[in-house]
């Protein structure tokens, strides 16, 4: 609710360095760390899986417009992507319900389930991390045809 503009911001503030965020403070990736513990031996994604963190990315800044944009306008019950997903401003569907215990499920088996699959904190993160280990043009080396020896 009232927390959310402050507290993603200053998640991927956290995760600039490292993903502390995710690997010390995220209440969620805590509680997943703790059940694949109990796994004997957790596995992690498979690499065919690997672009579904993105498209749920992708999603989630969908939704997130398509939300409020649901909630400024008129009731509309047929497309309105609020009502599919909340019953109201505290209550899930039994959709929402369903995927997070699925999740739980999967916990036990893949290490981190959620934040593999479906966090779009941790995604944006790795993605960032990713970008900034890229070598660009500022810092390939200048060498021109004039300094160079035969």
């Amino acid at each position: 609710g009232f927390m959310r503009p402050y507290l993603v911001p200053a998640a991927l503030i956290m995760n600039i360095e490292k993903r502390h965020w995710c690997f010390h403070l995220c209440p969620i990736g805590t509680l997943f760390d703790c059940q694949a513990k109990v796994s004997a031996r957790p596995w992690h994604l498979p690499r065919i899986l690997k672009t579904v963190p993105i498209l749920v990315l992708l999603f989630t800044a969908v939704a997130y417009f398509k939300i409020s944009g649901d909630l400024a306008g008129p009731a509309d019950t047929l497309y309105d992507w609020y009502t599919a997903l909340f019953k109201n401003a505290y209550s899930p569907t039994i959709l929402v319900i369903l995927i997070a215990l699925l999740l739980l499920l999967l916990a036990f088996r893949i290490r981190r389930s959620f934040c593999e699959i479906l966090c779009p904190v941790g995604t944006l993160s790795n993605l960032i991390l990713k970008l900034e280990g890229l070598p660009f043009k500022k810092d390939a080396p200048k060498e021109t045809v004039t300094q160079r020896k035969p």
